[in-house]
């Protein structure tokens, strides 16, 4: 009796076991999806690339799917908008195929910006939309990562900066600099360590000089949701007093940078210039042109026109025709109205409203890894993309929107879901 009482035990366990294990697969996807292709970017441009990082990432997306099963409805509207979009776009464009899928060779076929889509991208929106996620575990393993990838993408750009590597896109590797620092400076503060700013400052150095004025008002924009959190959503804090002294003193060092930034600035490039390397951030702050944006401006007046002209729009990567230097939107929004016309309307209203549910629902929580995630959210969306990347090639995008709705609409499945 006893012997049979203690196999059964044995059995709970195992399945209990199994269980833990498992239940953690749709944000070790999430995870991968996100690491492994900026493992890949790192490493070939340190070294050389691994298509098998790429490959693994295909494998995870298709998982991605086979999850959402589970949730049948969402999974069979998940699937009829891809093929809808795919068939509209087509229809619209006769040349979309040959832009979007190539089949020349297998490294051609992995690097098809509608494999990427389909595999990587939107995969990790799919995998938000099958189960209440854990954002802790996201959160923790995702600093993980930025501790692998960080140095790598600091050597990268102090390469292009002291070598005149100038085959590596600024924008790019600021970006995935930018992205990673993030997680970083996250997990930086959760975990309460002084170490990963051996990391972080040379990564915001970096991104101060590299040239790209995005992932700048980017990382600022950051720091300062970090700050009004800590600032004002950190319940009962024993820093307080301290906060406010380091408060005062990091204002009255903004105040004395701000009334000698000619000079500070003047000095910076003198150094830069001297490894023969000129900033275009900071030229464009000592030109007082830093927020200039007419490139932008002069390249969406090609696409205003052709706002709700047709009233769907004119399908998925259709700015990339419409504009003559086949560039995109460099707008989410304006990309969506193009893309899907009147349709977009109530899927940017949607995005509005779940942004701002989901700050609420994190502050009413007090739940402080959403409240990460939301400041990720917020940033991406309304900074990143809205005036740089396109939606149709980035992971970020996807999964910004991702977990704003797992946020605010999947229900909990246990009791401490929501504690830190």
């Amino acid at each position: 009796m006893i012997k049979n009482l203690c196999e059964e035990e044995l059995n709970m366990n195992s399945k209990l076991t199994i269980k833990t294990k498992t239940q953690k697969i749709h944000e070790k996807i999430i995870v991968i999806l996100m690491f492994f292709p900026s493992l890949y970017y790192s490493l070939a441009n340190l070294y050389r690339g691994f298509t098998i990082l790429y490959f693994l990432c295909f494998v995870c997306g298709a998982i991605s799917y086979i999850l959402l099963i589970r949730r049948a409805k969402a999974f069979l509207i998940t699937i009829s908008l891809i093929i809808f979009s795919l068939l509209y776009a087509s229809l619209m464009n006769g040349h979309l195929f040959a832009y979007i899928f190539s089949s020349a060779s297998l490294i051609e076929f992995s690097k098809s910006k509608l494999v990427l889509l389909i595999f990587i991208y939107l995969p990790t929106l799919v995998t938000c939309l099958s189960k209440k996620l854990d954002y802790g575990f996201i959160l923790n393993r995702m600093f993980i990562c930025s501790i692998i990838i960080l140095p790598l993408d600091i050597i990268i750009g102090v390469q292009r900066i002291t070598n005149g590597i100038y085959k590596i896109d600024y924008m790019t590797i600021a970006y995935e600099i930018f992205f990673w620092s993030m997680f970083c400076f996250f997990g930086m503060i959760e975990k309460k360590k002084v170490w990963p700013l051996i990391l972080v400052i040379p990564s915001t150095t970096l991104i101060i000089v590299g040239g790209s004025r995005g992932a700048l008002l980017c990382l600022t924009a950051v720091l300062l949701l970090l700050y009004c959190k800590r600032t004002f959503f950190v319940p009962h804090s024993k820093l307080k007093k301290g906060r406010i002294v380091v408060s005062y003193l990091l204002f009255l060092c903004a105040i004395i940078i701000a009334l000698n930034i000619s000079d500070v600035i003047n000095s910076v490039l003198n150094i830069l210039g001297n490894i023969g390397y000129s900033s275009r951030t900071l030229n464009s702050i000592l030109s007082f042109s830093f927020l200039n944006n007419e490139d932008r401006i002069s390249l969406q007046a090609y696409l205003y026109p052709h706002l709700l002209d047709p009233v769907f729009g004119s399908g998925i990567y259709s700015d990339r025709f419409l504009v003559p230097t086949g560039q995109h939107a460099h707008n989410l929004f304006l990309e969506l109205l193009i893309d899907f016309g009147l349709i977009a309307v109530p899927v940017i209203l949607a995005i509005i409203w779940h942004t701002i549910k989901a700050i609420r629902i994190s502050i009413r929580l007090k739940n402080s890894y959403m409240q990460y995630l939301c400041i990720y959210s917020i940033v991406t969306i309304f900074g990143k993309f809205m005036f740089s990347a396109s939606y149709l090639e980035s992971t970020e995008v996807f999964l910004a929107l991702g977990l704003l709705y797992n946020i605010t609409t999947l229900k909990r499945q246990r009791s401490d879901e929501y504690e830190s």
